[in-house]
C-alpha cells in the first residue's frame, strides 16, 4: 500500500523493500486510505503454526506453498523440519492481487504425495481473500472446492483446515 510522493516505491500489502526514510510516508498513506494489513496476521499465524507443529516432535514436517495467480516456487518449500528455513520463507511473503486456491491445493497435493510417507496428512489453507483465479473450470470457488475434493480422494485420511483473515474470505468458512 506504499506509494510515496517521490515515486518508484509502490507495494500492496506492506512497506517491505521501501527505504527506511520513506516508511513514515507509507504508513501515513496507508492509514489515510483505510488500508488494512492482512498479510502480517497471516504471517504471524503461519509462524505460530510452524513453530508449534515442529515443537511437537514426532518427526513432523511442514511444507509451504505460496500463491497468487499461480504457485510461487521461490517462496514455497518442500516438506522439511528446518524451522529457520520455513520462518525465512514466511517472512519473505508479500501480498499480491490474486488468490488461486486451486493452484495451491493442487501443488500441495502433488508435493504431499511425492514427499510424505506419514499416515497423518494435513493441509492448512490460509488466505486473506476469496479465490479469484481458476484452474480450468468456469468458477474460481468451484475450482478450489474441486481441487480440495480431489486431494481428499487421492490422499487417504487427508484433513484440510482453513484459516482466513479478513471479511472478504467467506469461502473459507463455507
Amino acid at each position: 500500500c506504499c506509494e510515496t510522493n517521490l515515486g518508484n516505491y509502490y507495494q500492496t500489502g506492506n512497506c517491505y523493500g521501501v527505504p527506511s526514510f520513506l516508511l513514515d510516508d507509507c504508513s501515513v498513506l496507508c492509514s489515510a486510505t483505510g488500508y488494512v494489513d492482512k498479510v502480517s496476521p497471516l504471517k504471524t499465524a503461519n509462524l505460530n503454526m510452524i513453530n508449534s507443529f515442529l515443537s511437537l516432535g514426532n518427526n513432523n514436517h511442514v511444507g509451504l506453498i505460496a500463491y497468487n495467480t499461480e504457485v510461487i516456487s521461490i517462496m514455497s518449500s518442500d516438506l522439511t523440519s528446518d524451522q529457520n528455513v520455513l520462518n525465512n520463507i514466511v517472512n519473505s511473503w508479500e501480498a499480491k492481487d490474486s488468490t488461486c486456491f486451486c493452484c495451491a491445493i493442487n501443488e500441495a497435493k502433488t508435493r504431499m504425495l511425492a514427499q510424505s510417507q506419514n499416515t497423518n496428512k494435513i493441509f492448512v489453507l490460509m488466505s486473506d481473500g476469496l479465490p479469484t483465479d481458476k484452474c480450468g473450470g468456469s468458477d474460481a470457488t468451484a475450482d478450489a472446492i474441486a481441487s480440495a475434493q480431489a486431494a481428499m480422494s487421492e490422499i487417504p485420511g487427508l484433513i484440510i483446515h482453513t484459516i482466513d483473515v479478513g471479511t472478504d474470505s467467506q469461502i473459507l468458512r463455507d
